[in-house]
């Protein structure tokens, strides 16, 4: 058996909180108690997951970006080496398409 600080009526109005109530111990069998453990599990399972829809939103607006970066490169051969040695062209032509891809998909996730 779990002992407990009382919660009846009386002392839920008489001090607000019940703790402070009359001090009269109440018995609650392992069940109550094991059933409350659970519901306050589960709810910690729940708020954990309340971030899982925006980590996938970001994740998959990354994954686009990526796609995004190895399809620009087929048209224009060498477009790292390009960048690399100046060339401006190449480096707004990947610029401007990875802003495209990402408004795009920002724009999909809001919608």
């Amino acid at each position: 058996m779990f002992v407990a600080v009382c919660y009846c009526k009386n002392c839920l109005k008489a001090g607000g909180k019940g703790f402070l109530g009359c001090g009269r111990n109440s018995e609650i069998d392992d069940r109550t108690v094991t059933r409350q453990r659970d519901r306050r599990s589960e709810q910690m399972i729940l708020q954990s997951l309340t971030g899982l829809p925006a980590f996938l939103a970001y994740f998959c607006t990354a994954f686009v970006i990526v796609i995004v970066y190895f399809v620009v490169r087929i048209p224009i051969p060498n477009l790292p080496q390009r960048i690399a040695a100046g060339e401006l062209a190449s480096a707004i032509w990947l610029g401007l398409a990875s802003l495209a891809a990402g408004a795009l998909s920002a724009a999909s996730i809001s919608y």
